[in-house]
């Protein structure tokens, strides 16, 4: 028997472990509260971000405008959620009914 099969199946092991090991290492880098962006506060949304969740919403994205802004700012999806649910009805977003922290 050939050592060179083994040898090929030990590799790809190594390979699809090492992918493995730095996936999870990315995914939890991803989760420590120390790195994270802060948040913008709630209402302040750039302009341009203003912008483009208008755009999408006349075109009936709002699962688009959602990421938009959750992209922007950082907010929770509940958060970027009602903010863009604000905007398509016509309100102000930042006011204090909106503003979780109110």
């Amino acid at each position: 028997m050939s050592t060179f099969p083994l040898a090929v199946v030990a590799i790809v092991i190594a390979a699809l472990l090492t992918a493995a090991c730095v996936g999870l290492l990315v995914a939890l880098r991803r989760r420590l509260p120390g790195d994270s962006v802060r948040p913008a506060p709630y209402g302040q949304v750039p302009p341009e971000t203003r912008i483009r969740v208008d755009a999408l919403l006349t075109e009936g994205q709002t699962i688009a405008a959602i990421k938009e802004v959750r992209r922007a700012t950082s907010w929770s999806l509940v958060d970027a959620k009602n903010w863009v649910d604000a905007v398509a009805r016509g309100e102000q977003p930042g006011s204090s009914e909106l503003d979780p922290a109110a």
